[in-house]
This record gives structure tokens, C-alpha cells and sequence, in this order.
């Protein structure tokens, strides 16, 4: 999941209202826009394929695992703030509470992953039930169906060529890479109970920008 960045050309008044940015949350823009929400103030998500910016993936699963366990740790730590408890309505909060626990989620999945392939190999249940562990698939199979068309949008809108070996790599990759977001977000939690709150930077070089210039 892409959060949308903050916007640092806020009214002093109002940025001064919010006590500005929080130097020590890892989330810096989610942290922002709740406590925007809080104010009342209208958050607007758009999408235009001119004005996206590119920035590079990490190099390695190492710097992926370092990255992604930033974002998770970020959010965690602006659920654990509970500014979130103050906005209007219920229906806020409640998914308010929805977005920022995915994070918790993700790390219980982690937790349940080996777990789960241990009762499959070893577990003996009833036909129904095992059955109904399959369940989780639904939503999982919509998310790449969902994946593969923003994969055809992005390859539509930045003038990419998308093959079938790509939708197929996606595919493919799926369940090794929600695995590795679990682990993330597991490691995540581990570094909020220590309330170890390092900034893990990952290492940019710049290949995209040589790519961009070789096709200007």
C-alpha cells in the first residue's frame, strides 16, 4: 500500500494547531493526516499519471524487508498514539482503527504462517473444515486480480510495454512476497515492544534516473 505524502506547504496557523511534524514518528504523512482529520480538514487523494513521482525500489530483499518494516513500525506507532480516537464519528474511527491495525494483522499472519503449514502437513481434519480453510483465498485471489489490471494501468499510463511473463512473475511471486510483508510487519512489532524506533535507511542508486534519461 502507497500512502499519499503530506503536503509540507501547510498554513503556519494550522500546522502550528497540529504541533507540526513529528519528528519521531516513522509515518510522518499518515500522522499528519489523521491529525488533520481530527480538525476537520478534508484529506483528497488524486491521481494523475503526469505528476507521479518515480522512485526506486529497494536493490535487495534485505533493503525490501528494512523498508517495509519502516512503514509497518510507522503505523503502529501512530495507532499507539490514539489521535485517531478523537475524530467525529463513529464511522471514522472504526476505519480509522481498520487501516492502522493492518499492520497488527499483517504480523499475526506472520506468526500463523508456520503454523498453518504445520497442520497441513501434519494435521488431520474433517473434509468441511478443511474446506473452509480455504476460504482466506477469496480475498487473496481478488488482490491479484486487482493487481494485474493496476499492473496494465501503469504499464497503459507510462507508456511501459506489459507482457504475459509479466502478469505471470506477478502471479507467481504473490504468496512468496505477502510472506515477506508478513515477516516485515512481524519485525515491525518486535521493534515497537523494544521501542526501538531507528530509522533503517535503504540504499537509492539512482538506476531509474539513468533508465528515464536513456528513453528522454
Amino acid at each position: 500500500m502507497h500512502e499519499p505524502a503530506a503536503d509540507p506547504r501547510l498554513h503556519p496557523q494550522l500546522r502550528r494547531a497540529i504541533n507540526g511534524w513529528d519528528d519521531n514518528c516513522l509515518a510522518e504523512d499518515c500522522d499528519l493526516g489523521v491529525r488533520l482529520s481530527v480538525r476537520n480538514r478534508k484529506i483528497v487523494i488524486a491521481y494523475a499519471p503526469h505528476l507521479v513521482t518515480k522512485e526506486e525500489t529497494p536493490d535487495s530483499i534485505r533493503a525490501l524487508v528494512k523498508q517495509r518494516t519502516r512503514w509497518s513500525l510507522g503505523f503502529m506507532q501512530v495507532f499507539a498514539k490514539r489521535d485517531w480516537q478523537s475524530l467525529p464519528t463513529l464511522r471514522q474511527r472504526s476505519i480509522a482503527w481498520w487501516t492502522l491495525m493492518q499492520q497488527h494483522f499483517m504480523a499475526f499472519a506472520g506468526l500463523c504462517i508456520p503454523l498453518s503449514i504445520l497442520t497441513a502437513l501434519f494435521g488431520k481434519f474433517p473434509v468441511p473444515i478443511a474446506l473452509l480453510t480455504f476460504v482466506p483465498l477469496v480475498p487473496a485471489v481478488a488482490a491479484v486480480a486487482f493487481d494485474m489490471c493496476m499492473l496494465r494501468e501503469f504499464g497503459r499510463d507510462h507508456g511501459y510495454r506489459i507482457r504475459m511473463y509479466d502478469y505471470v512473475r506477478l502471479v507467481l511471486a504473490t504468496p512468496f512476497y505477502q510472506i515477506l510483508l508478513a515477516f516485515a510487519a512481524l519485525r515491525a512489532l518486535v521493534k515497537f515492544q523494544q521501542s526501538d524506533f531507528r530509522w533503517e535507511k535503504t540504499m537509492h542508486a539512482g538506476s531509474h534516473l539513468d533508465y528515464l534519461a536513456a528513453r528522454s
